[in-house]
């Protein structure tokens, strides 16, 4: 009766069949239902395996130990040795009979159960002598076992296991029993009561947030005592991750006693808790008043904060009390007791100041008497006053981990209209590394940091927030919430601490770090940071200030004399973590674990497969199709992916501090997957890692070439990532397969190579490769076959380096690659929208009572009748242009042949000519109708543009009347790039030295770049047209320039000649032979000339902006932007988004169709703008010949040659000079170059 199997309880009576007969007969006795269905339960024996023995064990949750019979022993286990005990453990069965033993083994046990995933355990089973049992049985697993199983099952399915995992009967129950048993060990250490979800709903804890909970008590408290304190029990089911806090609460007998209790979340999941879920115990509390006299402070102080006073000595101690003895008063003594400082005060500049008001959050009854005492401990401190503000925000009600009531402020409508202060926060890589070669570490805690900092006046009424008829506030103070919060903090402390941070302490918004070699000296900068504080009113809490350790964590890690480690909490939670199961949670764990990527090798290439499982972002803020359907797919590659980061990171090295007395070493590494790199120092003998660093690759980067892949490597880790480190530093670098050979093989390297060669020239560092197996930090993947064949490890120093990149400087000639607009023009366009408002041209449409009958006229498609018109010009124009108007999105529009011009209501005209005139550089009537009529249409506009311009007071006070144009010769051009015009412009000095800059334009798109420079020296000129025009634009067939010497010196002679560039010059001292440069000159100087007198003396920041603004708008000889031409396409301007109008839809086209069409429209740009060209060429020609008087000069004439240049004074000098030229040929009649001489002497002039 293998079936009615019954364990009773560590007797020596295993089976039915094993107990006498009287004993089955009386256990019969008296039951009235089925024996076996009722008596007998299920079995709890299961299959293993024991040192790859197949056998049968019976679970034994009451036996603490494990055995194995001696006939199993000798059977198949005889070569595992077995180990005495001798006499150090006594076993007895549960009637008190000893167990003999042989002694113990330790063997691999594997569980046949699903739900354990057949994993191998090592463990400890006592040989017993054979009994009858033994015989199908002979293993039993105890609980030094069954406690390892649970512990792996709870790891693998959370806390919720005993539902999640799919276990065997035998396993889940006991399991079950091992748990029932540690909860039913809380009744012995003096529980009140446990406290229970009194939530009719499920309640969701949100990543990093708070959530209080209504609980009651599932018995009756007793009289005695009325104070008890809630804790943690090891009964819940809460997960790890929710934080229960410890709250005091003093109930009442006669009444229900409900208890708030304070859940906090730090994890990156959501978590839910059912109702009537367990949640805490209840234990009894004894509370001591304590009297803070003034002069028992001190040694509350002293007490609180927290101090190795193990690891001191009584003198270093006494020491170290003087210190704190003398500084007690920056201490706080209470929640009152907050620091104040008004030397830095916040401000909240808005873009809108227009106010807003909120509706009213209501706060729960349960809590009105805790908010209106925090709102009175909150007044009587002066964080807050009551207000009269138009402004309104609401309140959040949160609690804090130690159950006080936390006031939050729901300031998002506020931020959103908050000009952003940009004061940068310190890296805390730098503030890490650091601390190298310190011992002794402080870190202080500021007391309600934020409350200490002192708002503006005038601007403490945009905090103003209601509680209902608990009243209306504002603060005082720098509440929690506010955008520039942050940046106002870290500027009050740098500012208080002054020369002290950076040289004996950091600091990062609250957490101060103090750091030191030596025990005196850490005393010592203690004083000088604690007199700091108490001369900027700054005060502490001493129960979170930790002083004088050696091992400390700071921002998130553990540094100490040996260095940085991660954090222990969160590695430990990167252990527990569960296996994702959707994208969200593949984002949060990537989230979480991407902090401590330096601590991991490769971190971008392991993390690859989970990477993928996440949506490719895109530019378009509309997402693909293939994205939308993109599922989620959990493989073998992504399982493996994620166990090897979590070992990597519960094993993390200890990263060393970087001397920059001893060299680097460099080994970097490219595969398919990604780019890795790894920095050492080699320190006593050993190499020490200083970080890791690697990164995935873009889209075009995969297409790279392998060695293509090593030269990109070897770019990022030197000029990107370690860059920092290694600039101005001799290293090595280590790598499994040569760089330079992408640069010695390529017979034409690209722009992009050539940015890479140029940012590499800069460092120093030798190279040492060596190929496949010998190379133990590279993964083989970019060894090619015939390049590094049968090489071994090679050498190459600096010296070779420079000359080859020299080389490839001077020899090779770049690709001309095309990007769509400079980095010179860009950078500053962005910033123009900040002062954009944001027009609602549809709903001013419907105001307009004009227009809003139009609407309705062209919706229909029935054109009105004049008497159903008011009398207007507006209306009249209206009607002669009906067949032209249309209805897109809900905007009146006038269709042309080339864009829809939205209909503009009167109201709004001034707004739209401040923008394209005032707010674009303050240009002239034509450029400004240009720019206008591409994008708006009204009657009268031309007029209306006229009548803006002629009143503008800067444009008056700045512009002038066009001079006559000196006589041009008329140059063709027929694409972009043909000719290339440079000239430099003087101005007023700008900040940071600069007041040169080099005017770069394209003839024939008549494109324009101004470069600011702070000289005009030749390697500049040569240095600022590379960078910023050739390598973004590319290589130009002739550049024309006057003769000046930086345009005709050796330098951009031989960049020419390695470019193979012709160079053209103007006539000395004739500067209208650059007429095209020269005419940008005057624009640009109008457009800077329109700038404030602030703005001016920064004409730096602004000249990108100005460029870009003469580049989007018409030129007047060719008809079209220079941008189009340019680029092929029309520039979305700021304008076009703060008035919703050029809005195409976006159609998926492959890459072939849009080089076509791309192709198309250049090409018929370049047509109308070569006939636009001549026909102003030839009109300037006839005006220009209508007024020409000058003689004829003919071959044989005698001339003078005119004095253009003068040494001094000059009012009475020759204007020409003495000698008398014959003229002997004239090369070509239309261009006036003619060739003369002087007796023998022949010259050649203009």
């Amino acid at each position: 009766m293998r079936d009615c199997t019954v364990r009773l309880d560590h007797s020596k009576y295993h089976f039915v069949d094993d107990m006498p007969r009287e004993y089955v007969h009386e256990m019969n006795k008296g039951f009235r239902f089925n024996r076996k269905a009722n008596l007998v339960g299920s079995s709890n024996e299961v299959n293993v395996w024991l040192n790859n023995e197949e056998a049968k064990a019976l679970l034994d949750t009451g036996s603490s130990v494990s055995t194995v019979s001696k006939d199993f022993y000798d059977k198949f286990l005889s070569e595992t040795p077995l180990s005495p005990i001798s006499e150090l453990l006594h076993i007895e069965c549960a009637d008190g009979e000893s167990l003999p033993y042989h002694g113990y083994i330790t063997a691999s046990l594997r569980v046949n159960d699903h739900a354990l995933n057949d994993q191998m355990i090592e463990a400890l089973f006592l040989v017993v002598p054979s009994r009858r049992y033994h015989a199908d049985v002979p293993l039993l697993i105890g609980t030094n076992v069954l406690d390892i199983l649970l512990e792996m099952t709870k790891n693998t399915y959370g806390v919720k296991f005993l539902q999640n995992a799919q276990l065997t009967t035998p396993v889940y129950l006991a399991f079950r029993c091992i748990t029932l048993r540690e909860k039913e060990l809380a009744h012995n250490h003096n529980v009140l009561a446990y406290v229970k979800s009194a939530e009719y709903k499920r309640i969701t804890v949100k990543p990093n947030s708070e959530a209080v909970i209504q609980g009651y008590l599932q018995r009756k408290l007793p009289y005695h005592p009325t104070c008890a304190v809630t804790n943690p029990t090891p009964r819940s089911n809460i997960p790890d991750d929710l934080d229960i806090s410890s709250v005091l609460v003093t109930y009442d007998h006669t009444q229900t006693c409900t208890i708030p209790i304070l859940i906090s979340n730090v994890s990156t999941r959501t978590f839910s808790i059912d109702p009537k879920e367990l949640l805490c115990e209840l234990q009894p509390a004894t509370v001591q008043s304590c009297q803070l006299q003034e002069e028992s402070h001190s040694l509350c102080v002293k007490s609180e904060i927290n101090m190795p006073e193990n690891e001191l000595s009584s003198d270093d101690l006494d020491k170290v009390h003087k210190v704190l003895d003398d500084f007690d008063d920056i201490f706080s003594k209470g929640e009152k007791d907050i620091g104040h400082n008004d030397r830095v005060q916040h401000r909240i500049e808005l873009s809108d100041e227009k106010p807003f008001k909120q509706r009213y959050r209501r706060v729960p009854p349960a809590m009105i008497d805790q908010v209106r005492d925090h709102i009175q401990q909150l007044l009587e401190a002066g964080i807050i006053r009551k207000s009269h503000s138009p402004f309104s925000s609401n309140v959040v009600l949160a609690k804090k981990k130690n159950g006080q009531l936390r006031l939050c402020i729901d300031f998002r409508q506020l931020n959103a209209r908050t000009i952003k202060d940009n004061y940068s926060l310190p890296r805390i890589e730098d503030i890490l590394e650091s601390l190298a070669g310190n011992k002794y570490f402080s870190v202080l805690d500021m007391k309600s940091g934020y409350h200490q900092v002192e708002i503006f006046e005038e601007h403490k009424p945009r905090t103003a927030f209601t509680v209902g008829s608990l009243g209306f506030y504002e603060y005082n103070r720098m509440p929690f919430g506010l955008t520039n919060a942050p940046a106002t903090y870290q500027r009050l402390m740098e500012e208080c601490l002054g020369d002290l941070h950076l040289n004996i302490c950091y600091i990062y918004l609250d957490d101060l770090i103090i750091f030191s070699r030596t025990l005196d000296e850490h005393l010592d900068r203690m004083r000088q940071v604690f007199t700091k504080l108490r001369e900027s009113g700054l005060k502490l809490t001493p129960k979170k200030c930790f002083l004088l350790m050696k091992r400390i964590k700071y921002v998130g890690h553990i540094v100490s004399e040996k260095g940085i480690e991660a954090d222990d909490d969160k590695v430990d939670k990167v252990k527990n973590w569960p296996r994702p199961t959707s994208k969200e949670e593949v984002r949060q764990f990537l989230g979480f674990v991407g902090y401590y990527r330096r601590f991991v090798k490769d971190f971008a290439k392991i993390a690859k497969p989970l990477t993928n499982l996440l949506p490719t972002p895109t530019k378009s803020k509309r997402k693909t199709k293939a994205s939308t359907k993109q599922t989620f797919e959990w493989g073998e590659t992504q399982e493996k992916a994620f166990l090897e980061l979590k070992t990597q990171l519960t094993s993390p090295p200890i990263l060393a501090y970087p001397d920059y007395t001893h060299e680097f070493e460099l080994h970097t590494d490219a595969s398919g997957q990604g780019l890795g790199a790894a920095l050492y120092q080699e320190k006593d003998g050993h190499k020490r890692v200083i970080s890791y660093a690697s990164r995935g690759l873009s889209k075009s980067e995969q297409n790279y070439p392998a060695h293509k892949l090593e030269f990109l490597a070897l770019k990022w880790a030197v000029t990107e990532k370690f860059k920092d480190y290694l600039y101005g530093q001799k290293f090595t670098v280590l790598t499994d397969n040569n760089p330079l050979t992408y640069i010695l093989s390529t017979a034409q390297l690209d722009a992009t190579g050539h940015r890479w060669v140029a940012a590499l020239a800069a460092f120093n560092f030798d190279l040492q490769y060596r190929p496949g197996k010998n190379n133990a930090d590279a993964d083989g993947l970019s060894r090619l076959p015939g390049i590094l064949k049968n090489q071994t490890s090679i050498k190459i120093p600096k010296e070779s380096i420079d000359a080859i990149c020299q080389t490839m400087v001077v020899d090779k000639t770049p690709y001309i690659e095309c990007l769509p607009i400079s980095e010179t023009v860009v950078d500053g366009t962005e910033d123009q929208t900040s002062d954009i408002p944001s027009v609602n041209i549809k709903n001013a449409q419907q105001k307009d009572p004009d227009l809003s009958l139009w609407l309705d006229f062209v919706a229909s498609g029935i054109r009105p009748r004049k008497d159903q018109l008011s009398p207007s010009s507006y209306n009249t124009v209206l009607l002669q242009n009906f067949d032209k108007l249309v209805v897109r999105h809900g905007v009146l529009h006038r269709k042309t042949d080339e864009t829809f011009q939205v209909v503009v209501p009167q109201v709004i005209v001034p707004e739209i000519l401040h923008l394209l005139h005032n707010n674009f550089g303050h240009q002239g009537r034509d450029r400004t109708i240009s720019l206008v009529r591409d994008r708006f249409f009204w009657p009268g506009m031309c007029r209306d543009i006229e009548s803006w311009i002629s009143k503008c007071e800067r444009c008056t006070r700045r512009k002038t009347p066009t001079n006559v144009r000196a006589p041009l010769v008329n140059i063709t051009t027929s694409q972009p790039l043909e000719l290339v015009c440079l000239d430099f412009l003087s101005l007023e000095k700008s900040k940071g030295g600069y007041e040169y800059v080099l005017i770069i334009t394209d003839h024939f798109t008549k494109y324009a770049m101004a470069i600011p420079t702070k000289n005009m020296t030749a390697k500049t000129t040569a240095d600022a047209f590379f960078k910023n025009f050739v390598l973004h634009y590319g290589i130009p067939q002739t550049i024309h320039s006057d003769q000046g010497a930086n345009f005709q010196s050796h330098i951009i002679q031989e960049l020419c000649k390695i470019l193979n560039i012709r160079k053209s010059k103007t006539t000395p001292y004739h500067p209208m032979g650059n007429g095209q440069c020269e005419r940008f000159n005057r624009t640009l100087m109008d457009m800077l000339g329109t700038l404030e007198i602030e703005q001016k003396k920064d004409w730096k920041t602004y000249i990108g902006p100005l460029v870009h603004a003469y580049n989007c708008t018409r030129h007047s000889t060719t008809g079209i932007s220079p941008f189009a031409l340019m680029f092929g396409r029309e520039p979305k301007l700021p304008v076009d988004f703060a008035f919703g109008i050029r809005e195409t839809e976006v159609n998926k086209i492959s890459s072939t169709k849009y080089m076509e069409n791309l192709r198309k429209t250049l090409q018929a740009s370049f047509d109308l703008a070569m006939r636009n060209s001549k026909n102003s060429q030839s009109k300037q020609k006839e005006k220009y010949d209508s007024k020409v008087r000058a003689a004829t000069v003919n071959v044989g004439d005698r001339v003078l040659v005119k004095i253009v240049a003068f040494d001094g004074r000059h009012k009475i000098a020759n204007k020409w000079e003495e000698d008398v030229y014959i003229v002997i040929d004239k090369p070509n009649f239309d261009i006036p170059v003619l060739y003369g001489r002087i007796s023998s002497l022949f010259s050649i002039w203009e």
